[in-house]
């Protein structure tokens, strides 16, 4: 009994106990790995998020401005153009900030049109009143009881307006003009921005689409 005790006191002062774990180098080395991966994955979730706001951003510019480019289209195909471009629009609107405007009549004799106010910097739509001398519509005034439909406004749907032109062809209007025989055509050309303090938001288009006029009269 005693030698078997012996014994196992010698087995027990051989057995060398080993205890692993993490060196100061190692611990380091796997903090800053962590960093790395870390600032690595939020780079990765702030581009995406940045890119989210500015995709949002440029897909509401766009269905904005489409939208408005359709109702003027539609009423370019269907009335009657009488007044269009920079120079001809001081000559028709009376008393406003109108300096670019596309004017129409329709049918049952209604004047209308969209105008850009360039103080305010947005595009409306108004109903006028006009003067009538030989079939051309003279000093154009918004009517009394009507107030201007806001379509483009940084205010109104974020949409900053950084060009706007309104292009007849024939450059003279062919109701009133018969050197010119042809269907009147016209360009709207447009640039936008959205309207954002942040710059990843500021999103910005241009577009342009040309529509012939249905009314052709002689």
């Amino acid at each position: 009994m005693i030698k078997i005790i012996k014994k196992l006191l010698i087995v027990k002062n051989n057995i060398t106990l080993s205890r692993t774990g993490f060196s100061l180098v190692e611990m380091l080395i796997a903090v800053s790995v962590f960093a790395v991966i870390a600032t690595l994955a939020s780079s990765m979730f702030s581009t995406f998020a940045n890119n989210q706001k500015r995709t949002q951003s440029s897909q509401v510019l766009l269905n904005n401005t489409q939208y408005v480019l359709e109702i003027i289209s539609r009423e370019v195909k269907n009335n009657e153009i009488i007044a269009f471009g920079t120079g001809q629009c001081s000559n028709y609107l009376v008393g406003a900030n109108y300096t670019k405007c596309l004017l129409f009549v329709r049918e049952n004799n209604e004047t209308a049109g969209f105008v850009y106010d360039s103080v305010n910097n947005e595009l409306d739509y108004v109903q006028l009143t006009c003067s009538r001398n030989n079939g051309i519509y003279l000093d154009c005034q918004i009517a009394s009881d009507q107030t201007p439909v806001i379509l483009l406004s940084k205010d109104y749907n974020k949409v900053e307006i950084t060009g706007l032109d309104f292009i007849l062809t024939p450059t003279a209007n062919p109701y009133f003009d018969d050197a010119f025989n042809q269907q009147p055509r016209v360009t709207i050309n447009l640039r936008v921005k959205y309207f954002s303090t942040q710059p990843i938001e500021q999103a910005s288009h241009h577009l342009q689409t040309t529509v012939s006029s249905r009314v052709y009269k002689r």
